[in-house]
């Protein structure tokens, strides 16, 4: 199981790089000059621009390899606690990563108000992606439930 754990993280992690830089150059101030795809924030906290796109990409990366390790939960060969259970526990694991590199990162205001929108963003999210996997999941059984009854 570890071996395949890791497997997974490393993937998470390459993955978790790509879309967070991705996500950055989406959301930056394309007006700015010279052009910076990381949080202010994280340029104050670092120093410079170049560590803040280092750190960027390292918590992005961890969120990535958590995020994408933490699937084994979903994994009834790997641990069979229910499909209720193991989504509620990968989106908390996900959380107690997510919440500290978002607030570190610049990606969300430290307020409460902006804190509650970023875990209900995320909530919504984790939700749209859970029921697209069920439904698929659901679509697989049903077939294979009726090559089983040929």
């Amino acid at each position: 199981m570890s071996k395949k754990i890791f497997k997974l993280a490393m993937t998470g992690f390459v993955l978790g790089m790509l879309i967070g830089n991705l996500i950055s150059f989406l959301t930056c101030d394309r007006n700015a000059r010279p052009l910076v795809i990381v949080s202010p924030v994280l340029v104050e906290r670092t120093g410079s621009v170049p560590a803040a796109m280092v750190v960027n990409t390292l918590l992005s990366g961890l969120l990535g390899a958590v995020a994408w390790a933490g699937v084994i939960l979903h994994d009834p060969d790997e641990v069979d606690i229910g499909m209720t259970k193991a989504a509620i526990l990968h989106f908390l694991l996900i959380m107690v990563f997510n919440i500290p590199i978002a607030l570190y990162c610049g990606w969300c205001p430290p307020d409460f108000l902006s804190l509650l929108i970023w875990i209900g963003i995320m909530a919504v999210s984790y939700f749209i992606v859970w029921l697209i996997m069920y439904i698929r999941y659901k679509k697989e059984t049903s077939d294979l439930n009726e090559l089983l009854k040929k």
